[in-house]
């Protein structure tokens, strides 16, 4: 006979952290990972927080690519990237009008969920990215 609350405590899924890997819980669509394998692609933000912004996503159970939205040599670094992303978060705050205006226009171009924000933290972008499902997201630029 097992002690007691030995097998609630195993099967019990914690709230706060996604699945290692996807659906490793074995349920079709995941709580925990709202993203669900997707690749996020972040433009904008504060360089020192990419780390953060890499484990907001994997913790998402999504995968991460982080462009400074800095266009030096031209946008079509900047285009291939969001072409190859599943839905793309444009942090406004730090960044230009140029690079803003060439990534909705992609988006748009390749019918990529796009969402601006405003603040740079990591909780803000966790928030939007949890509002990520089935396929739903907020599509501004895209009209």
């Amino acid at each position: 006979m097992e002690p007691r609350g030995s097998a609630t405590r195993s099967n019990k899924k914690s709230s706060t952290k996604a699945c290692a890997t996807i659906r490793q819980c074995g349920e079709e669509v995941c709580e925990h990972c709202p993203l669900q394998g997707r690749k996020v692609m972040i433009i904008g933000g504060l360089d020192r927080l990419e780390p953060s912004y890499r484990e907001t996503v994997n913790r998402l159970g999504g995968e991460c690519v982080f462009h400074t939205g800095k266009l030096r040599n031209g946008n079509r670094r900047l285009k291939q990237r969001v072409a190859n992303a599943d839905l793309v978060v444009f942090i406004t705050s730090i960044n230009s009008h140029a690079a803003l205006n060439a990534v909705k226009k992609e988006c748009k171009r390749c019918s990529k969920p796009f969402c601006a924000l405003r603040q740079t933290g990591c909780g803000s972008l966790e928030q939007t990215l949890k509002g990520f499902k089935d396929k739903r997201f907020i599509k501004l630029g895209l009209n």
